[in-house]
């Protein structure tokens, strides 16, 4: 993608059905290409050198609505993120150049686990998630990823489970697990 610095002028010379002559004269001036732009990964963040013109792609899929100089990966996950900007002009210069693009493989918070597995389906959801485990069940928890408790579930002595989140706006979230002396800590992601 991209455009070639060019200006070309072309003339053309026509003669109709009746003789009469005419000349016309354009000058067609084509705009350089942008520099390949430059990202990089700071914290959550990857961050574009251009302010505006941006558009983020994960794993080669647009992210329509990430348009800003600043992309917060967490959002989306792993995978490759690269970028194409394009200037005010409407040329295009995309970063999948040589070492310009940046992979993306363990976002969030580390899952920490002691022994206690788990099935939790489907992740995302919309509204309920169901939550299997090879022991039983004692406590529920989850939190927003500022820590805020959205959910408790004290007591529960079942091995599956079904947790209604309709009532939960979209966004990640952490979810516990207790069972005795065991844990498991996960994320989820409602829509």
């Amino acid at each position: 993608m991209g455009c070639t610095n060019n200006t070309t002028t072309y003339t053309v010379q026509g003669t109709d059905l009746n003789g009469c002559n005419g000349t016309g004269t354009v000058t067609i001036n084509v705009n350089p290409t942008p520099l390949t732009p430059s990202i990089t990964q700071d914290s959550i963040f990857i961050i574009s050198d251009n302010i505006n013109g941006n558009q983020w792609y994960m794993d080669d899929v647009i992210l329509a609505t990430e348009t800003n100089d600043t992309l917060d990966y967490t959002l989306y996950g792993n995978g490759e993120y690269t970028i194409i900007y394009t200037d005010a002009n409407g040329c295009s210069s995309s970063s999948d150049a040589v070492n310009a693009t940046i992979e993306i493989v363990n976002v969030g918070i580390e899952e920490k686990t002691k022994e206690l597995k788990l099935n939790i389906y489907p992740n995302p959801t919309v509204e309920l998630i169901n939550i299997e485990s090879t022991k039983l069940i004692d406590e529920l928890v989850i939190t927003d990823l500022n820590g805020k408790i959205v959910y408790l579930e004290s007591n529960i002595q079942q091995s599956l489970i079904q947790v209604n989140l309709s009532e939960l706006t979209n966004g990640v979230y952490l979810i516990r697990i207790n069972s005795g002396e065991t844990y498991n800590l996960k994320k989820i992601i409602k829509h």
